[in-house]
């Protein structure tokens, strides 16, 4: 098969595409030909060797990353009993060391992926799994948002920000999104954020604490800069795991509440958010596509920041 392998730590010219070897198939395990995969943050961290998935993989490069996927079932081991040849399914793969979804195949377990809602084409589904299981887990799991809570979303417009918005508003919260000026008329009129707070306003020194929760997507100062508005029986959830201790220990000066999360994968959450996506109620939105020869690309794409949505690469 064809695949984007990582042959040493780096800038995003270390993803190589070519020939790699098709992995072996258990009894308990399901061929899934790759129609798209979503490309994440944490891809071009474990590129360059940061975090503990690349001191795991170090020794074991060449690695294939990517953990979001969508494709059809092409084979089944003789134990599965979920899927078969011709499904059209979607997931996320191999979290955190195994990955392999930057190939024209994957091998997957079958606690790993759901039937793709039918209204979404491969790009968009790609688009879904690992920045969608970690809004959800972050705004019900750590944070127990509920009904007319005041919530903040940083980095409204972006991956794991889009979607953290759309099930905060589900859950009848009234939602403020910071992003830069060119997505406020997004976040606003198409997410339907509460108010929007252009970066540029930080940091909010001074302010009224108003905000019963704060989901941080972007960690370090930015996250700081944001604790004034939380409230002191509030929450913030920080998800950069490279800056989590340094955003808790400053809430914890201030006597205000922050917790570390990293997505755990769930089959039950992604079922739910399926459904969510079926019916119309939540949406995501692909600012790119790419072919998963231009892996470099989207690479340097996400790297610039300030993404609208999901880069996703498309197999052909």
């Amino acid at each position: 098969m064809q695949a984007v392998q990582i042959l040493r730590f780096g800038g995003p010219e270390v993803l190589e595409y070519g020939e790699a070897a098709i992995p072996v198939m258990d009894s308990n395990q399901v061929l899934v030909r790759i129609r798209a995969c979503g490309v994440n943050p944490i891809d071009t961290k474990i590129r360059r060797g940061l975090g503990f998935v690349a001191e795991k993989i170090k020794d074991r490069l060449p690695w294939i990353p990517g953990y979001d996927l969508s494709g059809v079932v092409e084979r089944v081991g003789g134990q599965v009993t979920e899927f078969k040849a011709g499904d059209e399914v979607f997931g996320m793969i191999g979290f955190p060391e195994r990955g392999g979804a930057y190939a024209e195949c994957a091998i997957v377990n079958t606690n790993e992926i759901v039937l793709k809602p039918v209204n979404l084409d491969h790009a968009r589904a790609a688009a879904v799994p690992l920045a969608a299981l970690t809004a959800w887990q972050a705004v019900h799991k750590t944070a127990n948002v509920q009904k007319d809570m005041r919530v903040m979303v940083l980095a409204a417009a972006g991956g794991v920000g889009h979607f953290a918005v759309q099930f905060a508003k589900l859950a009848g919260a009234y939602v403020t999104g910071t992003a830069s000026a060119r997505n406020g008329e997004f976040i606003i009129g198409t997410l339907g954020c509460y108010e929007f707070i252009n970066y540029a306003s930080f940091p909010c020194s001074g302010v009224i604490p108003v905000m019963d929760v704060i989901i941080d997507a972007v960690g370090g100062e930015a996250a700081i800069q944001a604790l004034p508005l939380l409230k002191k029986d509030g929450v913030m959830v920080t998800l950069p795991t490279v800056t989590a201790s340094q955003v808790i220990a400053a809430a914890q000066a201030m006597d205000l509440t922050t917790k570390g999360m990293v997505v755990k994968p769930d089959i039950i959450d992604l079922q739910t958010i399926a459904g969510l996506l079926a019916d119309h109620l939540v949406q995501v939105h692909v600012e790119q596509r790419y072919p998963l020869s231009d892996a470099i690309k989207a690479h340097e794409h996400i790297e610039k920041g300030h993404v609208r949505g999901k880069i996703v690469l498309a197999v052909d």
